[in-house]
């Protein structure tokens, strides 16, 4: 019996790891914890928060901080529309 658990989860190559970002299906050869974090850093599918704006984005994804405001702005006026013609 191990005393450190957390240290033999993180050596164990008993498990099988899957990426947990969505659109990723690769569960090849992580079979460690070491060996998961060494794929999310290299995953095209992990998402990171821009520096200028704070929205989410994909690490593949071309992001321009005006246009993807722009779009988040519209749907709020829609959505306040929405809200405002219910109330009416």
């Amino acid at each position: 019996m191990y005393k450190d658990k957390e240290k033999h989860k993180l050596e164990c190559a008993g498990l099988n790891y899957t990426c947990p970002n969505e659109g990723c299906n690769y569960s090849q050869n992580m079979q460690t914890l070491e060996d998961l974090t060494k794929h999310i850093m290299a995953c095209n599918f992990t998402q990171s928060v821009c520096d200028l704006c704070e929205l989410q984005i994909d690490k593949q994804e071309e992001h321009n901080c005006i246009n993807e405001l722009k779009i988040a702005l519209a749907m709020q006026r829609t959505l306040m529309d929405e809200l405002r013609a219910e109330n009416d």
